[in-house]
Parts: structure tokens; C-alpha cells; sequence
């Protein structure tokens, strides 16, 4: 029984050393994948116009919006987001923060049901574009959320100078498109990958014992 708690305890300590060396986790990330079409209050079809990608930073979080999966060339006219912390500053983008205020195109009109705008106003720019948000305790999970009127959509993008595909040709050269689906990835906390690493250290260790 001593040789199993010495082994267990020798396992804690190396599995702590090991994870102190290695790099820490990467820091968690939210993907919408923008998979409608928006018009007249609805979100409808199957499609792959991009995807908006939010990561954590230090005070706040990264956000990249691509859309030259769709269209090479292609540029991000707005962004709207839904958030459960207020943003308070930003930097790559002017941005407008009003809770259930914000429409995007013909969606969540008149009233509005996002909360954030990218920018402000204007253009953001040839894709992919990224830009930083801020706020107190604000991070990645603060936007998981969805708007609360008709598709319920995660988030919205207005795509410009897209005419080269059929689709957008015919609705002006533009396209307003949304996320309905959200896909999460999770990384685990330094604690526990520290828990883990020492559990299966000492497991490790115990079972060299026994086979001695």
C-alpha cells in the first residue's frame, strides 16, 4: 500500500513539473459557421458563406470574420452580434453596442434583436477581417447566445462585392447571411489538464510497482 501512495503522490508531483513546462492550453474559441440566407425577418437554406471565429484575449476577445470560402475577394460590409456582457471598446473596427437594438439588413425589423454592430458604420473591409472587443469579465462564452425574434440566429454578416457568385448577383452584389447553428471549441483548464497529468503519471508509476 505504500509503494501505491508513494507511487500516486511521485505521479502528482512529475505530472505538476511536466505541465508547469509545457505551454499553456490555447485559449477557447467560439465558431459560427454562417449558413443562411437572410430576407424578409427569416433565415432560410443550406449554405457555406464563411464563418466568424471569437477567441479570448487578454481583456476581451479576438474576432475574425472570413467569407473567401464563399467568394475570393469578397468584403465584410457589418457584423451584429449578441452578447451577454457589454462591450465597452474595441480596436481594428468602430463598433455600436445596443441591446436588442441592432437590426442587419431586412432582419429584426424595426425594432431590432442584436446587440452589437461591427462597425458602426461603414465598411470593415476585404476578407477576412479581425478585430478586438473589450469589456469587463467579457469572453468568448458571452456570445453563445442567441437573438431572441424570428430564425434566432447567433450571428449576422452583410458580404459586399460577392457578384461573382450567381446568388449574390441577383440579390445586388450583396448578401446578408446568418449563423443558425453554433459550433464550440472547448479546451480544457490548466487545473485540470494538471489533474489529469498526475493521475495518469501515478498510474503509470503504480503499475511499474506492482509489475516489480
Amino acid at each position: 500500500m505504500k509503494k501505491k501512495l508513494s507511487a500516486l503522490l511521485m505521479g502528482g508531483v512529475l505530472g505538476a513539473a511536466l505541465l508547469a513546462l509545457a505551454p499553456q492550453a490555447q485559449a477557447a474559441t467560439l465558431e459560427f459557421k454562417l449558413n443562411c440566407l437572410i430576407g424578409n425577418g427569416t433565415c432560410t437554406g443550406s449554405y457555406n458563406f464563411g464563418k466568424v471565429t471569437i477567441t479570448d484575449i487578454a481583456g476581451g476577445v479576438e474576432v475574425t470574420v472570413d467569407t473567401t470560402s464563399y467568394v475570393a475577394g469578397s468584403k465584410i460590409q457589418e457584423v451584429v452580434l449578441n452578447t451577454t456582457t457589454a462591450v465597452t471598446s474595441a480596436t481594428g473596427a468602430s463598433f455600436a453596442y445596443d441591446p436588442n437594438g441592432i437590426n442587419i439588413g431586412p432582419y429584426c425589423t424595426p425594432a431590432g434583436c442584436f446587440d452589437l454592430n461591427v462597425p458602426a458604420r461603414g465598411s470593415l473591409g476585404f476578407a477576412p477581417q479581425t478585430f478586438s472587443l473589450f469589456g469587463t469579465g467579457l469572453d468568448s462564452s458571452d456570445f453563445n447566445v442567441k437573438e431572441n425574434a424570428y430564425s434566432l440566429l447567433f450571428a449576422g454578416v452583410h458580404i459586399g462585392a460577392c457578384g461573382a457568385d450567381p446568388l449574390c448577383s441577383t440579390n445586388g452584389g450583396s448578401l446578408f447571411v446568418g449563423a443558425k447553428a453554433d459550433s464550440t471549441t472547448k479546451v480544457p483548464e490548466p487545473a485540470a489538464l494538471m489533474l489529469l497529468g498526475s493521475g495518469l503519471m501515478g498510474l503509470g508509476l503504480w503499475r511499474r510497482q506492482t509489475v516489480k
